[in-house]
């Protein structure tokens, strides 16, 4: 299928936040969003409320009306959701993807042996509700799985979402999304342990909020501009002992899940110390003890 013919043909399974936004773009850039099928009724009405879609009671209906279908359920009912619908269909000139970023493309070889063309295209992005979904989803970058034949294809459809593509192998995919998560989800776990820290003192969290968004945002841009290693700050970089010290005694006496994060993240990070070339080795040594014997 041509995806320079306009317009195309496109059907989603899964009508929640990210299938949602996935096909309002598509429907913006002049294709057709055909139908839905989800098992909750409010999200499916919702999505043809706002793509114009007609919603389907059957999966097998999404298939067969599309040129394009896109599995966007949780990802361990992809496999299930595909073998369903695809049953005694002839998928023949059809692209099937699912948007999941840990799975290959093994839960769709059932589309593939009906006579699908099948990927998984993942957005690189955070969507904790519909609208940080349609706020931030145009312009991401995708992380696609496919075979080699399908790039140029992927790479198109990716463009109609405004956004960029890193091919992924379909072994690697596990790595490539606890890579997402350590930057997404452990980024906000720690910045919890913060929160919870200043509270402590007295401060409260709304307070603490406003006190370290200005910061985060800093980091944010100095990582952009400069890269880890030199965007490194504070007593680590500095090679600064006796206050990393006092940081692990008081925080072990506040939470030892909080002091065991500090110290597992700062032996992390004296690998940048070493890559930026700032402490001499036996002071990264005794950083090191420091942190290993708590």
């Amino acid at each position: 299928m041509d995806l320079t013919r306009s317009p195309v043909r496109v059907a989603v399974i899964g009508a929640g936040k990210v299938g949602t936004q996935i096909a309002c773009l598509l429907s913006r850039s002049g294709d057709v969003i055909t139908s839905v099928f989800d098992i909750n009724a409010e999200e499916a009405a919702r999505f043809a409320q706002e793509t114009g879609a007609s919603i389907s009671k059957i999966a097998g209906e999404v298939f067969a009306s599309a040129d394009v279908i896109l599995i966007t359920t949780p990802d361990d009912a992809i496999e299930d959701a595909c073998s369903q619908a695809v049953t005694g269909l002839d998928l023949n000139g059809k692209k099937v993807i699912h948007m999941s970023g840990a799975k290959g493309l093994s839960p769709l070889r059932c589309a593939e042996e009906a006579g699908a063309d099948i990927l998984s295209i993942h957005p690189i992005q955070t969507f904790p509700s519909f609208k940080a979904a349609r706020d931030s989803l145009y312009g991401s970058t995708f992380g696609v799985t496919c075979k080699e034949e399908l790039k140029d294809w992927a790479t198109k459809f990716v463009s109609k979402l405004g956004g960029s593509v890193i091919f992924v192998r379909d072994e690697d995919r596990v790595l490539y999304h606890a890579a997402s998560v350590i930057a997404c989800n452990l980024f906000v776990m720690l910045e919890s342990a913060s929160i919870e820290v200043l509270k402590s003192i007295g401060i409260g969290e709304g307070e603490a909020l406003r006190a370290l968004i200005p910061l985060l945002r800093s980091t944010l841009e100095n990582i952009a501009k400069l890269g880890p290693s030199r965007a490194l700050t504070g007593p680590l970089s500095r090679g600064d002992v006796g206050t990393i010290r006092e940081h692990v005694h008081e925080l072990r006496k506040l939470d030892e899940r909080i002091a065991s994060l500090y110290r597992a993240l700062s032996l992390w990070g004296l690998h940048l110390i070493e890559d930026a070339g700032n402490l001499s080795k036996d002071k990264i040594e005794e950083i090191r003890r420091v942190l290993e014997e708590g």
